[in-house]
């Protein structure tokens, strides 16, 4: 037997972190029919399938901790409604706590970028727009194992939800 074939197949995982150092916390991956090759080893499917990947807002916060490099500190992320609030101890010129509005938007369908709504302290503005910059994107799924699409982008419970279409990359392991 030189292949098998199976009505519908799916991935989980946890705990993976990506190559500009965010972690996610899960990632599924749905497919329909799906043919595997045993020589070499590789996958084929004829249509796309479905992924979603959970940020947790402890992890978000902990990755753009480690981009500002001493910049910022104590970053916490909690959803409000549409837009995430981030607050931290932001270095100006002495420290201060800052409140921070963003929002999150999706671009080319591969790239998730934090975007500046509000800053609480006029002053922090420009060392917060310049940090989120060193941030962004927070996400690429371009150079992913699997193509990703990322058609929605929700804050839940859980953390930031991104979900779309997916398929396999490459065809061979």
């Amino acid at each position: 037997m030189d292949h098998i074939r199976a009505a519908s197949a799916s991935l989980q995982a946890s705990g993976i972190v990506l190559s500009v150092g965010l972690e996610l916390d899960s990632f599924v991956l749905s497919l329909g029919a799906l043919k595997v090759d045993f020589k070499p080893l590789g996958f084929s499917h004829d249509q796309p399938g479905e992924f979603q990947a959970v940020v947790g807002y402890g992890r978000l916060a902990a990755f753009i901790e480690s981009k500002a490099k001493g910049a910022v500190r104590d970053v916490t992320v909690v959803p409000q409604g549409e837009t995430l609030e981030i607050q931290a101890t932001a270095k100006v010129v002495f420290e201060v706590k800052v409140t921070i509005s963003c929002r999150l938007r999706v671009e080319s369908d591969k790239k998730l970028f934090v975007d500046l709504v509000d800053v609480s302290l006029p002053i922090a503005r420009g060392i917060v727009q310049s940090e989120l910059d060193k941030a962004n994107p927070v996400l690429d799924a371009s150079d992913w194992p699997v193509d990703v699409s990322i058609q929605m982008v929700e804050l839940a419970e859980e953390g930031v939800v991104l979900s779309g279409q997916a398929a396999w990359r490459g065809q061979t392991l």
